[in-house]
């Protein structure tokens, strides 16, 4: 579905301490497990890092 609304994606955890965060690599796992192909994975990769960057910008880190 959300491929069908060009909905963009995000790669979460529900951590609340740095060693439950993962990898690049287990977040491809994961969405790869989720169905998405491996280009599909790496877009919402990419996105998430640049999502990142715009907010780390915005925070002045």
């Amino acid at each position: 579905m959300a491929s069908e609304t060009h909905a963009q994606l995000v790669i979460d955890t529900d951590t609340h301490s740095p060693e439950n965060l993962i990898t690049e690599e287990k977040a491809k796992l994961v969405l790869e497990g989720a169905g998405m192909s491996p280009a599909e994975a790496r877009r919402v990769i990419d996105s998430n890092q640049a999502l990142l960057d715009i907010l780390k910008a915005r925070m002045d880190w």
